[in-house]
Formats: C-alpha cells, sequence, structure tokens
C-alpha cells in the first residue's frame, strides 16, 4: 500500500505516468526508508483511531444502527484522508529537501 500511496504522490507532484510514478515510489522507499516506517505508523494510527471510534460507538448503540454506521463510516473516510494527506505532505517536503540539496551541492 505504502508504493501506491508514494506513486499517487509521485503522480500528482511530478505529472508522470503510472509505471514511472510507481518505479520512483519504488526507489523513495528503498533509498529513504523512514518513509515506509512512516506510512506504517500512520497506518497504524488509522486502525487505532477507527478501533476506538467504533468501540466509542458502541455506547450509543442505543441510537439508530444506520446512525452508528454513518458515523463510524464518516469517521474511518477523514482518518484515510488524513493518512493520505500525510504521507503526501511526507514525500513533498523529502522531495522539496532532496532538491535543495543536490542545488547546494551543485552538478
Amino acid at each position: 500500500m505504502a508504493i501506491f500511496t508514494y506513486g499517487a504522490g509521485f503522480i500528482v507532484l511530478r505529472e508522470e505516468g503510472v509505471i514511472p510514478a510507481l518505479r520512483d515510489a519504488i526507489n523513495f522507499l528503498i533509498r529513504s526508508p523512514e518513509g515506509f516506517i512512516f506510512y506504517i505508523l500512520l497506518s497504524l494510527g488509522g486502525i487505532i483511531i477507527t478501533l476506538i471510534a467504533g468501540l466509542f460507538g458502541m455506547i450509543f448503540k442505543g441510537f439508530s444502527f444506520a446512525l452508528y454506521q454513518l458515523i463510524l463510516s464518516v469517521v474511518q473516510i477523514y482518518v484515510n484522508l488524513l493518512i493520505l494527506s500525510s504521507a503526501f505532505v511526507y514525500l513533498y517536503r523529502s522531495l522539496e529537501v532532496r532538491s535543495e540539496a543536490s542545488e547546494i551541492r551543485g552538478p
């Protein structure tokens, strides 16, 4: 999943095709394993938040089941959007730092 998430980030940031973006994502994860660790931490955080929301929703189980499902779905969508946007920001800042470092070093 990390490859596809960062690959989507490369598609957006560099306006590349799918295959070059996936190749860049694989190279990015190989060169900077902290990006993979960051994605794992984001995913674990998302799982924990979704579980907490689900358990918290059990308290309100007395309400309508449809309302419970709606609230849980909204929480899951928001958490997934948070994971995706955080990964994109991490990728953007990592690429920005690398390009600045290459400009300082020269060609």
